[in-house]
């Protein structure tokens, strides 16, 4: 992914932005603090050098009234270092704004006027008027990068005289940076402490729209009952939205399941058009096999003749039963199911596979109020499937249980797993898996989905496959999914 493309995701538009605004505000508030400590060290020099300039004029008032020169010298170099260094002029001038006394004598000599040190002393004298002012006046542009304090000396009201501070306005420069230098220090811990939380606040900000989108992405590519919408617990936009696209993943999972079942429906028509040509050739020889066991219990009062008599018949009515349940046309009607009905198909299961070891487990013991027949049918299905798959040397278990609300059948085999990819569509009818299955798993889930119940398989090499049929049964009382016998699609 390229860098433009990158900084143009929200996952990380947002956090940087967090992250570029504390640092304009940690820039701005160090602009603020930068400025208002200058203005701070300019005061309290002010403050400070007017705090001074009051001592020394008090203290060269009596030299300057009693004219004594080298009294006054010695204040002012005394002075010196005690807040300002050698780069401050400290000048002690009369009412005429003539030199009485400086701690710098060579560069303002003695009994000279000010304006005589140069144009810049003239022109603050003119600035100043003709006598000193009787205030504390503070200049910081009279002089050329020189800061001018004036402190007036009077006695008894009458000026005497003013005390001139002129230092250079880099003095406070020192202590400017030393403040400064701290406030960086807190303001860059500031940024250090603001940047990493305001990118984890970014990306938590963040986390559900790339989930959404994640999960956007999705929709077209993978079915609508594998997306999951994200749980957003919120009341703004964001879990509007995202309440929005969960009600479009349920629009799209019943469009999908309403899809199923229009194909389910045209598969059952291609499979009943055979169908009905298969149950035509078999009930026209199906009845004269169920008129000729009628003869042949009537001809004989032997009672392994009627037993056997009995078995063929129920045999051929299953397999009438059958041949209806192929046009998805049986009625869900008929006997309930008994034990001995089980018994039977455990007869019929052996008698065409005699070899391998099954288990047999019938817990059946009052009649089971479901229909008879198809029941017969799912069980002889499953059994022969599995007495096939096992082979001469597998073992199979079969067992049916009813517990008052759900018959369960399991029908487990020690042959080869079937595979996940053979598993996905083994109850599909043979023209969709390649013509390599019969219609018996087919006509088995059919049966059962048609009867309300589940079918399900599971396999693998260490436990075998087994078929698990579980059938409702509520209160009792068995009802079909239509009234009306009919059990399509």
């Amino acid at each position: 992914m390229s860098l433009g493309r990158a900084l143009s995701s929200y996952r990380l538009r947002i956090p940087l932005s967090l992250v570029a605004a504390s640092a304009l505000t940690a820039l701005v508030l160090g602009s603020v603090v930068v400025l208002q400590t200058w203005r701070n060290v300019e005061r309290d020099l002010v403050t400070t050098g007017r705090q001074l300039g009051d001592a020394l004029a008090t203290a060269v008032k009596p030299a300057l009234r009693h004219d004594d020169v080298w009294r006054a010298f010695e204040t002012l170099r005394a002075s010196q270092g005690t807040l300002f260094d050698d780069r401050t002029a400290l000048i002690v001038v009369d009412a005429r704004y003539r030199v009485f006394a400086a701690n710098k004598p060579r560069r303002f000599p003695v009994a000279t006027p000010l304006a005589d040190a140069g144009a810049t002393y003239a022109a603050l004298i003119d600035k100043l008027g003709a006598a000193p002012p009787e205030t504390f006046s503070a200049f910081p542009d009279a002089l050329p990068d020189r800061w001018t304090l004036l402190i007036p000396i009077r006695q008894d009201g009458v000026s005497m005289g003013a005390l001139l501070l002129v230092y250079p306005d880099t003095l406070m420069w020192p202590r400017f940076q030393a403040i400064v230098g701290d406030a960086a220090l807190s303001i860059a811990l500031l940024m250090a402490t603001l940047a990493p939380l305001g990118w984890l606040w970014g990306k938590r900000i963040t986390q559900p729209i790339l989930s959404l989108t994640r999960s956007m992405s999705r929709v077209g590519r993978d079915p609508p009952g594998d997306i999951r919408a994200p749980m957003v617990d919120r009341d703004d936009e964001l879990g509007a939205l995202t309440a929005q696209f969960g009600k479009m993943l349920e629009a799209l999972k019943e469009k999908d399941a309403l899809e199923a079942r229009m194909v389910e429906q045209e598969r059952l028509a291609t499979v009943g058009e055979l169908a009905g040509g298969v149950a035509h050739e078999i009930n026209n020889p199906l009845y004269g096999l169920m008129t000729a066991v009628d003869t042949l219990r009537r001809g004989s009062a032997d009672p392994r003749v009627q037993r056997s008599a009995d078995l063929l018949e129920r045999g051929l009515n299953q397999i009438r039963e059958t041949v209806s349940a192929l046009l998805v046309e049986a009625r869900l009607d008929g006997h309930p199911l008994t034990r001995q009905d089980v018994e039977d198909v455990r007869t019929l299961a052996t008698a065409r596979y005699s070899s391998g070891v099954l288990s047999w487990d019938n817990r059946l013991q009052a009649p089971v109020p479901v229909p008879a027949t198809p029941i017969r049918q799912v069980l002889l299905n499953l059994l022969l499937n599995a007495l096939e798959a096992a082979g001469t040397a597998g073992n199979v278990a079969c067992r049916v249980v009813f517990d008052g609300e759900t018959l369960t059948i399991a029908v487990t085999n020690s042959g080869t797993a079937i595979t996940p990819e053979a598993q996905a569509k083994i109850f599909r009818p043979p023209q969709e898996t390649g013509g390599s299955g019969g219609l018996g798993l087919w006509v088995t889930h059919q049966i059962i989905r048609g009867m309300q119940g589940r079918i399900e398989v599971d396999s693998d090499e260490s436990s075998g496959t087994t078929f698990r049929v579980e059938l409702p049964v509520s209160g009792g009382q068995y009802r079909p999914a239509n009234a009306a016998g009919s059990h399509r699609g």
